[in-house]
């Protein structure tokens, strides 16, 4: 869906270095130039995935917002992490964290809890929100967990996965919500949001 009706002289900032992210928003055909927040992720805690990914949304949006109050810009922030069994998984720090997240992903429901944040520089309104979706993964052989571990990519990713990498694609038996909220980016939870602040 093109937005560009609704933008008016607005440009679409993404408050994020996601590949995934991005990947998505060059697939509807936005355009947009990333600007990174300088967010120390680990000092906002929470037990709960959903009120963590939305404090730091938030915290992305504010960092990012005063450099652009000048500019006519439509900022999006977002955040995602993966739960399992009630614990919340978020990039793997090191091989052996991320072995045991796969370990874990083969026994039951995975679920990824993205949260977006938009604020709009013209009107000065801000928005969230947070969704979820859940991943049932089959049995993974211990090849393709091998070949996952051994990627920089997977360093960089919540719970260390990516649901369009192809070597893991086979085993993701269903997904149970939008699909772009496992990627870091639900469509239309995002539009909502796009259109609540314009």
């Amino acid at each position: 869906m093109s937005i560009t009706h609704i933008l008016g002289r607005r440009k679409i900032v993404l408050g994020s270095g996601s590949e995934g992210r991005k990947w998505l928003l060059r697939k509807w055909g936005w355009d947009f130039r990333v600007v990174k927040a300088d967010v120390d992720e680990k000092n906002i805690r929470s037990d709960n995935p959903k009120h963590l990914t939305l404090s730091l949304a938030q915290r992305k949006r504010e960092e990012i917002l005063s450099s652009l109050l000048y500019e006519p810009t439509l900022l999006i922030t977002s955040d995602t992490v993966i739960e399992k069994n009630g614990k919340i998984l978020e990039k793997p720090t090191n091989e052996m964290e991320a072995r045991s997240f796969f370990e874990e992903y083969q026994t039951s429901i995975v679920k990824a809890w993205t949260a977006i944040a938009v604020a709009d520089t013209l009107s000065g309104r801000c928005a969230e929100g947070v969704d979820s979706a859940s991943i049932f993964f089959s049995s993974i052989p211990a090849e393709v967990v091998n070949k996952i571990v051994s990627k920089d990519e997977t360093y960089c990713r919540a719970g260390g996965f990516t649901i369009e990498d192809p070597i893991l694609e086979p085993y993701i038996e269903k997904i149970e919500g939008e699909k772009e909220t496992v990627t870091g980016l639900p469509k239309k939870l995002t539009i909502d949001l796009i259109k609540e602040v314009l």
